[in-house]
């Protein structure tokens, strides 16, 4: 069940929020939702839900987003597109430092690595937060 709503319903919740400056409130209108989901089929929720992410090496929804977006900022900052680029250059350097700060990444040890690698980085630090928390 976690598989189909990974490969369904997830991409519809999240399409194109990455292009979009969401409030505070909107991410967690948007996290509720898909908590709601996994309440559904774990019969969980709190911080029990977290460990059932940690268990199936899942990522809290909005942690997923940040690292979305910054895969998404990171296409921007090497896109031969001139405007692209611009817009980037102006707006998306200090959104894309703001996501490795939330992600407690330092943005010289993550300039090289995949967006794959970034979210394994990301999954063994949540899992041992919740072993230290």
């Amino acid at each position: 069940m976690q598989q189909l709503t990974d490969a369904f319903c997830k991409p519809v919740l999240l399409y194109n929020i990455v292009a979009v400056n969401l409030s505070k409130s909107e991410c967690n209108r948007i996290d509720n939702a898909w908590k709601t989901i996994m309440y559904k089929i774990y019969g969980v929720s709190g911080d029990a839900l977290q460990f059932v992410y940690a268990y199936t090496n899942r990522l809290p929804l909005l942690t997923d987003i940040v690292i979305r977006k910054v895969k998404f900022l990171r296409n921007c900052a090497s896109n031969n597109n001139g405007i692209v680029r611009t817009v980037f250059d102006w707006f998306g350097g200090d959104e894309l430092m703001e996501c490795y700060h939330s992600l407690d990444l330092d943005e010289s040890h993550v300039r090289c690595l995949s967006p794959y690698a970034i979210k394994t980085v990301a999954l063994d630090r949540f899992k041992c937060s919740l072993l230290v928390g």
